[in-house]
């Protein structure tokens, strides 16, 4: 959930900081929103546009941005992203609570990866291997001892106009790739063997989503 698509590899964004931030909320070393986060997700009769605004406390930008391209009411809508795949709504509402599942005691993670941002030739592989409906969107969930990460793996998204007016903020995300491919946005430096390795950046958000 960043604003208007990713011009990198993978992203958090402001919506998945507040998603997480309500995840990750603690009393005396407890997730003590847990509980009632996973009842009111699995209580399909809440809409899960009403459950960003009203339990994760999403900005209101946001939300206006996900009903439009995400979760529209009509998916047919021109500003519909990936309407091949649509509705994702029932996948992410899932994957947050397998992610509580999972989690168990640990902190809740998650990020975005529009895997299409990457660039393909297309003289160099067999025709139609690469077609936009081809692109799988899915939810994958990784455990280990110190976190859940969440991952979400989506076709491509479009890029924003202006990306260096809003992208600005370091992000504590890093892509190592051949400099002779498509650079994501970011501060890059280049390395031995043609190898360039970037920090990548973001639309800034409130710092006081991540202390609540």
């Amino acid at each position: 959930m960043a604003d208007n698509g990713v011009p990198a590899n993978i992203s958090k964004g402001p919506g998945h900081v507040a998603i997480d931030a309500e995840l990750n909320y603690q009393e005396e070393g407890k997730y003590v929103r847990r509980p009632a986060i996973r009842a009111a997700l699995e209580n399909q009769g809440n809409s899960y546009l009403d459950l960003l605004r009203s339990v994760f406390k999403v900005p209101e930008l946001i939300i206006e941005y996900v009903e439009r391209h995400w979760y529209p009411e009509d998916i047919t809508a021109p500003a519909v992203w990936w309407k091949d795949k649509q509705p994702i709504e029932p996948l992410f509402r899932q994957s947050l609570i397998e992610a509580i599942d999972l989690a168990g005691d640990l902190p809740i993670d998650s990020y975005w990866m529009p895997i299409g941002t990457r660039n393909v030739d297309w003289r160099h592989v067999p025709l139609g291997i690469y077609r936009p409906d081809e692109y799988p969107f899915e939810i994958i969930m990784t455990k280990s001892e110190r976190q859940l990460t969440r991952l979400i793996v989506t076709p491509p998204s479009p890029r924003p106009q202006n990306v260096e007016a809003r992208y600005t903020q370091p992000a504590d995300i890093w892509v190592v790739k051949s400099k002779r491919e498509v650079l994501p946005f970011g501060e890059t430096r280049f390395e031995a063997n043609d190898v360039a390795v970037t920090r990548l950046k973001e639309i800034p958000y409130r710092r006081d989503y991540e202390d609540r």
